[in-house]
């Protein structure tokens, strides 16, 4: 895929449970700048009748089908998080996809700097579609403590989850930024208001 956007798009990323979608929307306050979230650009493609939809059925047919004829989005993510094959599967359907709509998005906007919020930037391997990536970083243990609240899932789901992406620490050390949300919450806003100052100063002044 040929990138043509004349948009600066810095990506923000981090691992299941980290935080990145609260500190994106952190960053977005404070930068003042548009913020593209590639999860929601995906529940679109897999809505009826949309081009994700239309490749799951092509390829599994009515297997993930509600009685709706919709997308059951909860058996879907099970398969995701519990079968490697599968998810490698899926991920061969959407990113392109998905990466399309990305872009599709950030020229519709028609501005010079937009965030994207991508959980797995650097698992689907989109790092040179970025000008700068930043990290929203947690502990492991953190991180699977949030999931087992935010989604009231078992420890075991949990870590399936976690370990089903690439590593933060890993992710962190290939970043131009990282913002540590592991402790307070109001460090993590501090991090944020200052990095949002950096990105202002270099892309505004």
């Amino acid at each position: 895929m040929i990138v043509k956007n004349k948009q600066k798009i810095i990506g923000i990323t981090g691992g299941i449970g980290s935080g990145k979608s609260v500190v994106s929307c952190l960053l977005a306050k404070h930068t003042k700048l548009p913020m593209i979230n590639i999860d929601l650009l995906c529940k679109d493609l897999l809505s009826i009748g949309n081009v994700g939809f239309q490749a799951i059925i092509d390829r599994y047919g009515n297997r993930f089908l509600t009685e709706n004829g919709e997308i059951d989005r909860i058996s879907f993510r099970t398969a995701l998080f519990n079968d490697e094959i599968f998810r490698l599967s899926i991920n061969e359907l959407i990113h392109p996809l998905a990466r399309a709509a990305l872009h599709e998005a950030c020229d519709a906007l028609e501005k010079t700097v937009v965030l994207a919020e991508v959980p797995l930037l650097y698992e689907a391997g989109w790092l040179d579609d970025f000008c700068e990536i930043i990290v929203v970083y947690a502990s492991k243990p953190k991180c699977l403590e949030r999931v087992i609240a935010r989604d009231g899932v078992t420890a075991k789901e949990a870590l399936r989850s976690y370990d089903s992406q690439m590593s933060l620490e890993q992710k962190a050390l290939l970043a131009n930024h990282v913002i540590n949300n592991n402790g307070s919450w109001i460090d993590t806003i501090f991090e944020a208001i200052h990095l949002s100052k950096i990105i202002r100063e270099k892309y505004f002044s």
